[in-house]
């Protein structure tokens, strides 16, 4: 008996190490079935499971773990192989489809044979079929169960014909009548013989032709062939929006002059952008004010316009000098330069240079060097008589209380390349405050350059639409992998029984409007069905949205079971969350707020193994101690806790909770920084700042703002539903829901605020400005560029204001450089508001000002009611 006990002992323990053995085990967890999984688990091979888990295509996933797992077997174990090249080799079979960047890391960390037997594997093996153009589809199937089985089938089963033929045993038989079908049919045609326009950001311009025959040779001119260019120049673009928008995307404005010789009065102006700021302009200028002084007498050809030559007869020199250097220089208004003078300096001048100016129709000269639109961009010339403020108290500062803009003082040596600024992610003060990124240009050939990975609109008019293809920046420097063509529908909206056409604003019961793809998008909530000022904080979970109460939520669209009572900071994302465990995978929060439900999530899954865990690729994690690791391999093998994915900030502070714009309370002002959010206030969230309910009435008194040192020199502003005022600037927007859902649809991707903060970030040239964005209660983006360098000073604050106009004005005209990002591309209108910067000591004066003139219309109004009685 005793040795039959040790026999059946010894058995078990041969067949508990026999299947131990068996590499396939780890891969069990992925049997959807309960019996599966454990016929799979007592197995001591793939022949030994059971045959009925091997009848549909639930097993496609355990089967896909089974040849990763053989081929890391095969590629990461070979002889003589270093440890490095084995943990990068590993890391590539841990995911169905690694990305192309870990692909590239074992090209340059293992030896020739390693990275082949990788290439073999995944590069030259079958594509996944999963992607937005044939996922989508999905959608259209007739029952939930088609739907389900449709996506499970797409992300599982690599082979094109096997997946169809799969999807037709759950949905049925493939039939033009069927959406489904007919929705796979055109996106497997989709692309077929696609070529990138020319130029894809001018194409956007075609969009502002005043006449179908400019807009068919705009269309013609930037999509496929060039043709007669000059007498597209003559007949569509000489002074048309169309002709401002191709100038602006050939020749930009440029923040900042430096380094002027004869127009020096241009330098000391961080808030104001230029077209032609460089020494050629400013040896221009010279040349023409020579001109002017001799009558035009030089014997060279005359670069001035006569009318010029008779506005400023008789004007003192530094009134002459200003108009001639700012008609070289080019001055831009709302991000746009112009060659006309502003009719308010047109008229001043006339009145006070000329001894005839009662003579003289005033108007009718102004006619010839001024706009007669309103709207149209010119330049002003009298504040340029003297210098500005800040050039008088520039050598003030030192380097330490300036303002610099890298990338406008360095380029990048390759063509395929972009700068932008690098300060989020110096650790220290000596590193670069610039970086070159890899970029694309947006067509075959453009001046306009997208950021490597970024994900670019172009225009398709090849079905006589006005369609968009989404197309992603390779490293390679070229658009790859566009999407099908996306065809909205553009046209008028009905609203409250009258039309409204595509693209325009309009004020309703205390709403902004906007007429976008015929239909009506509003902000917020209505004067007469208000909510209450209640503080009693609602989460939209799934895309991470703060509610002051359910009122508001609701108000935004969200239903009672897409809400969660509480601050979104109060769940855990990682709650029912499903991590893959085969490779010790593990969820870790990543919030986010996003704008569409698609794609979006609050968590993110990571290898946990040190033998899988590749340590030597570049994702950085900030701890809780404000140390950057360069990813969270490194950062777990320090035995740290996450604070957050990204770099770490350093012009924050690390301690103290603080309420941030987004209504999202966090622990520090460093964290708030890492999503992308600036500070209301200190402490914890607990108030409604302003309602209509209640105009006037202050409910931020309680509430302690953040110590400030802007006082003396800048007038501030106060954001939407904030308490605390800022000393920056902030632009408003307002996006399109439905655009927003394309955009993540096509892309398979989620779309965030803070995709639109990294991109707006990208546009900043002034190195001590930082970009912040949150969503308010009323379902209006809000942008702020705000000075975060210390110590803060009026010049500084200048250029923030300056950045944010830029920013701004690029998006209320839908710039090119722009709206070619997709994320770009669902705002819809936008809004400009900025603080009042003085030099230090003048924004009392003009406080006092304000109120004298106050003052003085009270007393009026008295002595009105008193007289009437």
């Amino acid at each position: 008996m005793r040795m039959l006990y040790i026999l059946l002992l010894l058995s078990s323990l041969i067949v508990v190490s026999d299947g131990a053995l068996w590499s396939g085990r780890k891969c069990c967890e992925l049997f959807i079935s309960k019996s599966c999984r454990r016929s799979c688990e007592q197995a001591k091979s793939r022949l030994n499971i059971d045959p009925k888990c091997f009848r549909d295509e639930d097993y496609k996933p355990f089967e896909d773990c089974l040849k990763r797992g053989e081929g890391s077997k095969k590629c990461c174990n070979q002889r003589s192989i270093r440890r490095k090249c084995k943990q990068i080799c590993k890391r590539t079979f841990v995911t169905q489809y690694p990305s192309a960047e870990e692909l590239l890391q074992v090209q340059s960390s293992c030896e020739e044979n390693v990275s082949d037997c990788v290439d073999r594997f995944f590069v030259n093996g079958p594509k996944p079929i999963q992607n937005s153009n044939f996922s989508a589809c999905c959608d259209e199937g007739e029952s939930v169960e088609c739907q389900l089985s449709c996506r499970r089938i797409l992300s599982t089963v690599n082979n094109h014909e096997l997946a169809l033929e799969s999807i037709s045993k759950k949905c049925g038989p493939s039939s033009f009548d069927n959406k489904l079908w007919l929705c796979f049919y055109k996106r497997t045609a989709k692309r077929r013989g696609y070529q990138l326009p020319i130029d894809g950001a001018l194409l956007q311009c075609c969009q502002k032709a005043e006449s179908k025959d400019c807009l068919k040779r705009c269309r013609e001119n930037y999509d496929k062939n060039y043709f007669n260019f000059n007498e597209f120049d003559s007949i569509c673009l000489h002074g048309t929006e169309l002709g401002r928008c191709i100038e602006n995307v050939e020749r930009p404005c440029r923040g900042g002059c430096k380094k002027l010789e004869f127009c020096s009065n241009f330098i000391g102006r961080p808030d104001e952008s230029f077209q032609n700021c460089s020494p050629r302009g400013d040896a221009a200028a010279e040349q023409i004010m020579r001109e002017l002084l001799s009558g035009g007498n030089t014997g060279k050809p005359k670069k001035i316009n006569e009318a010029y030559v008779n506005i400023l007869k008789g004007c003192p020199y530094d009134i002459q000098k200003a108009t001639v250097c700012a008609m070289s220089i080019k001055p831009c208004k709302r991000y746009s330069p112009s060659e006309k003078l502003c009719r308010y300096d047109c008229r001043r001048i006339l009145h006070e240079c000329s001894s005839r100016s009662g003579e003289m129709n005033i108007e009718a000269m102004c006619d010839l060097v001024s706009p007669t639109d309103p709207k149209e961009p010119c330049f002003s010339v009298l504040k340029y008589a003297k210098e500005s403020i800040f050039t008088s108290s520039i050598s003030q500062y030192s380097t330490f209380t300036s303002v610099s803009q890298p990338c406008s003082e360095r380029t990048c040596s390759e063509i395929n390349e972009i700068c932008v600024l690098n300060k989020r992610h110096c650790r220290d003060s000596n590193c670069d405050k610039f970086k070159c990124l890899k970029s694309c240009g947006v067509g075959q050939s453009s001046i306009i350059q997208v950021p490597h990975k970024s994900l670019v609109s172009i225009p398709d008019f090849s079905s006589n639409k006005d369609c968009w293809r989404l197309c992603s920046c390779s490293k390679n420097g070229r658009l790859e992998d566009c999407s099908e063509a996306v065809c909205p529908e553009v046209g008028f909206c009905w609203y409250n029984g009258s039309s409204r056409r595509h693209g325009v604003s309009f004020e309703d019961d205390c709403r902004t409007c906007v007429c976008f793809d015929k239909r009506v998008v509003c902000t917020g909530q209505t004067c007469r069905n208000y909510c209450p000022a209640l503080y009693n904080p609602y989460c939209a979970y799934k895309v991470g949205r703060n509610f002051v109460n359910e009122c508001y939520a609701k108000k935004a669209g969200f239903g009672k079971n897409e809400l969660r009572r509480g601050r979104c900071g109060t769940k855990n994302p990682c709650y029912n969350a499903i991590c893959e465990t085969v490779y010790h995978s593990k969820c870790m929060p990543q919030r986010q707020t996003c704008l569409t439900e698609v794609n979006c999530r609050q968590h993110r899954c990571e290898v946990i193994d040190p033998v899988t865990c590749a340590q030597s690729y570049k994702d950085p994690v900030c701890d809780t101690n404000q140390r950057q690791h360069n990813n969270i391999c490194r950062m777990w093998e320090k035995k740290a806790k996450l604070s957050h994915f990204g770099s770490c900030h350093r012009q924050c502070m690390s301690n103290g909770t603080v309420c941030g714009q987004n209504g999202e309370t966090y622990p520090s002002e460093c964290l708030a920084w890492s999503f992308g959010v600036a500070v209301d206030y200190q402490g914890s969230c607990r108030v409604i700042p302003f309602t209509v309910e209640d105009t006037g009435k202050d409910r931020c008194v309680d509430v302690r703002c953040q110590i400030t040192d802007w006082k003396n020199f800048c007038q501030p502003i106060t954001l939407p539903g904030l308490c605390c005022p800022v000393c920056g600037g902030t632009i408003t927007a307002i996006y399109s829901p439905t655009a927003a859902d394309k955009v993540a649809q096509v892309s398979g991707s989620y779309l965030s605020t803070f995709n639109l903060t990294q991109i707006l970030r990208n546009q900043l040239t002034v190195d001590e400005c930082e970009l912040f964005t949150y969503i308010s209660q009323d379902n209006r983006l809000v942008f702020t560029v705000l000075p975060v360098a210390r110590p803060l000073t009026a010049l500084r604050a200048k250029a923030c204001v300056g950045q944010a106009v830029m920013i701004g004005s690029m998006l209320s005209s839908r710039h090119p450089a722009l709206y070619s990002y997709a994320a770009i591309s669902i705002i819809i209108q936008a809004e400009t508001k900025t603080a009042q910067v003085f030099e230090s000591g003048q924004a009392n004066a003009q406080s006092d000002k304000y109120l004298l003139a106050l003052t003085i219309i009270l007393i009026n109004s008295l002595f009105t009611v008193q007289t009437v009685f």
